[in-house]
């Protein structure tokens, strides 16, 4: 979507009130809103980020007015706002012990016990393990089944 035509507008003026004729005299013998249309188009996407365009403005050189191309290219390189971070909340001793003893392990559940099982089929040729069937007992066991894959 093309940048609103008085958001083009007011950078004309802008730049018209910076460099005077050289920014207008540029085009020179062509219609000036076929101009502005183009701007709209190569400034497309910045109606959602207006500091991109306030940054452009305030950070064109002083020696030559830009081209839409050099205005656009200014526009991208805006810093990002990165919101500061707040933070992390402190918890609450008791609320933390709570919630431990409230996830206490089951039994046959947390353990070893399961990937022993599975390695003790796959071992015996009773199932054929899938790839993540292998690497979960690997993990868990620190090595290798050595049934097939």
């Amino acid at each position: 979507m093309s940048l609103p035509m008085p958001w083009v507008q007011r950078i004309f003026d802008k730049l018209t009130v910076t460099f005077g004729r050289d920014f207008l005299g540029r085009w020179e013998g062509l219609d000036i809103n076929t101009v502005m249309e183009d701007w709209a188009d190569e400034l497309a996407g910045f109606q959602q980020t207006p500091d991109a365009i306030k940054y452009g403005l305030e950070h064109i050189p002083s020696d030559k007015a830009p081209t839409v191309q050099q205005f656009r290219d200014i526009c991208r390189k805006t810093p990002q706002y990165l919101p500061k971070a707040l933070p992390a909340p402190t918890p609450d001793p008791a609320l933390a012990k709570a919630v431990r003893q409230a996830f206490k392990p089951v039994a046959g559940y947390g353990d070893r016990a399961w990937a022993e099982k599975l390695k003790a089929r796959i071992d015996s040729k009773e199932i054929r393990p899938t790839m993540y069937q292998r690497e979960a007992v690997a993990e868990v066991l620190g090595r290798e089944p050595t049934g097939d894959a």
